[in-house]
């Protein structure tokens, strides 16, 4: 848990990820360990299906929008339930990306394990 505890993914989930800034240090650690490293080459579509990535390395697009090293992307769509406001645009990547994608599936087990961060 210490270790845990000095991690840039850590660092990077609180910072980014608004939404984590009114749980407690165990729910944010436990997201943390749900977060699954991916990698792409240039030219490939990251598929998000109901998940939240944060960059690691590299430049993608979504839309007109350019996210790079130390971004967050469906950080907001993860959450929610509704279909039609959830953005279905999937990034693009214009370099070698290495990411951290964390599934909705996973944030409900999470969510499961500490019912006072469900609300």
């Amino acid at each position: 848990r210490e270790i845990a505890d000095l991690s840039a993914e850590v660092r990077g989930v609180v910072a980014q990820v608004d939404w984590t800034r009114h749980l407690s240090h165990d729910v944010v650690l436990d997201i943390v360990r749900q977060l699954v490293p991916e990698a792409y080459a240039p030219d490939e579509i990251i598929q998000m299906s109901g998940s939240m990535i944060l960059i690691q390395r590299g430049v993608a697009a979504v839309g007109s929008r350019i996210i790079s090293r130390g971004d967050v992307y469906g950080q907001y769509d993860i959450l929610m339930e509704t279909r039609s406001l959830i953005d279905t645009r999937c990034p693009w990547t214009m370099s070698f990306v290495e990411l951290l994608k964390l599934s909705k599936k996973d944030l409900v087990l999470v969510a499961r394990l500490h019912p006072e961060a469900d609300r």
